[in-house]
């Protein structure tokens, strides 16, 4: 727990319970999850636990750098532990999303054409290899 203190305290974010187990639980989770499943996961553990709470600190995190918020579909976000640049795969079938371990030259430069790049987001789409496989 005196890691998830220090990268919040890192961020200007003060480490309450909530924002400890809500980073905790995202760096545990890589499978993108938003609001709902944190708030479903985490609310036995945290009985005083409520859906804005963990909106505004995901949120938060997102401000902050902590993590990245994903907007894979329209009305679907879901937040990753990691923010630095990275792409994304997106299962059309179960609708899971996994980090891709691709590191285009792109991503390494701070400018492109002009413009200033604060953040880049990527998306494949398609089948994933579990539903393509329970498909044969």
């Amino acid at each position: 727990m005196e890691r998830f203190k220090e990268k919040l305290k890192n961020r200007d974010i003060s480490p309450t319970l909530i924002r400890l187990k809500i980073l905790e639980y995202l760096e545990n989770n890589t499978d993108h999850p938003g609001v709902d499943t944190v708030y479903r996961d985490l609310k036995e553990e945290l009985p005083v636990l409520s859906k804005t709470s963990v909106y505004n600190t995901l949120n938060l995190f997102a401000e902050k750098g902590l993590a990245m918020k994903l907007t894979v579909s329209e009305g679907l976000a879901g937040f990753d532990s990691n923010p630095d640049p990275h792409f994304h795969f997106v299962c059309d079938i179960c609708g899971i999303v996994y980090d891709l371990d691709i590191m285009p030259s792109f991503f390494r430069k701070k400018d492109i054409e002009g413009h200033a790049i604060d953040s880049i987001q990527g998306y494949f789409r398609g089948q994933c290899r579990n539903c393509r496989e329970s498909e044969k």
